[in-house]
């Protein structure tokens, strides 16, 4: 598997992974996405210095997504897994590389992530990965679990 950076011919498959209902469901924005808004949010994310998108790959598939929010001192990472690769063990993998491929790119930052409770597959994923829950905070108006990584 190899991570590269995501690019312009990556925004309508992330458009179609981002719409999938389990997706919906365990975002912080549930409702479905439009080709405006997410044209906006994809040009925004693309050409926003504080923000590193990466597509992770493998044999040549697209299998997951990964964005690093670089905003303050603890820099925010979200993950989105093609849903017709979810299940095969990809989530805890590609958050690994991830993470890994940053620490080297940036130093050793604090790395987080948000997560809603309900969200359990997503937070196995993440202890998987070195994460251990924080604390339980309000984030974007909805309570979830504030997760860290800890190598």
């Amino acid at each position: 598997m190899e991570l590269r950076r995501v690019s312009v011919d990556d925004k309508e498959i992330l458009l179609q992974w981002a719409n999938d209902p389990v997706t919906r469901q365990n975002s912080f924005y549930s409702n479905a996405i439009t080709p405006a808004e997410h044209e906006q949010w994809f040009s925004d994310k693309l050409n926003d210095h504080r923000e590193i998108m990466l597509m992770a790959v493998e044999e040549g598939r697209d299998v997951g997504h990964v964005r690093f929010s670089m905003q303050g001192d603890e820099p925010e990472v979200n993950i989105n897994i093609a849903p017709c690769e979810r299940g095969k063990g990809y989530g805890t993998k590609v958050l690994k590389m991830a993470v890994q491929w940053l620490l080297e790119q940036k130093g050793s930052p604090k790395v987080i992530a948000h997560i809603k409770p309900d969200n359990q597959s997503s937070i196995k994923t993440f202890q998987k990965a070195g994460f251990r829950i924080c604390s339980l905070v309000s984030f974007k108006g909805q309570d979830c679990f504030k997760m860290q990584f800890h190598s």
